[in-house]
């Protein structure tokens, strides 16, 4: 009986260490520095549509880990589709909180084109706030302009690691500039992180100890 109450209690143990985490929650925020919209979801997904100052049309989505992602993957996808009327700026964030994959690798993948600038950004914050100016960290940046890869179209990739943390927020971040005239912008920007191999391992060796044990007392 003593091994059998071990045995249950290392499949406890488990199981806590690979339950799904609980529902991280998504922050979209789209400005052009003057008119601010921001908007929240705990499904996985948000959408903001609409007219935004100068910007005659724009259409954002943020996909996150509890839509996209598994038990051992965090994604978040950021896409945007945007004309504007005259010269400016729009500034788009997209935050995840309560994620868990760390110290993980992470790898970010970016598509579009503009008539203008794009400037892409990914950040860590190990406060898991939703963008907190004074406590995130830059994970990578890039800028890509008309011309640039074709014609305005961009395609890139980045990669790096995450510290070992406890929950934390990524943040997706894209500016777009454009000047006079009808000019138009998109792109999807994507960030993956899997989970660390050191929990697999130690799941692998809790259920190794565990049948080990039943099979020595023979319960």
């Amino acid at each position: 009986m003593k091994a059998k109450k071990i045995f249950k209690t290392l499949l406890a143990t488990l199981a806590l260490l690979l339950a799904t985490q609980a529902n991280a929650t998504l922050v979209l925020t789209v400005s052009d520095g003057t008119n601010t919209e921001t908007l929240t979801s705990d499904t996985g997904a948000i959408m903001r549509t609409g007219v935004l100052g100068s910007w005659l049309f724009n259409v954002t989505t943020g996909l996150g880990t509890d839509l996209l992602g598994t038990d051992t993957l965090d994604v978040m996808n950021l896409t945007s589709v945007n004309v504007s009327g005259g010269t400016g700026d729009l500034f788009i964030f997209l935050s995840e909180t309560d994620l868990d994959k760390a110290p993980a690798q992470w790898l970010t993948t970016i598509g579009g084109e503009t008539d203008g600038t794009l400037e892409f950004s990914a950040f860590v914050d190990a406060a898991n706030g939703a963008y907190i100016p004074n406590t995130y960290t830059t994970i990578t940046d890039t800028l890509f302009s008309t011309g640039q890869l074709g014609s305005g179209v961009v395609g890139y990739t980045d990669t790096g690691s995450l510290p070992d943390m406890l929950n934390y927020s990524l943040t997706l971040a894209a500016v777009i500039h454009h000047n006079n005239g009808i000019q138009s912008s998109s792109f999807d920007f994507k960030i993956k992180v899997p989970e660390p191999s050191s929990l697999a391992l130690m799941g692998l060796g809790l259920i190794a100890f565990g049948f080990r044990l039943r099979k020595r007392t023979g319960r």
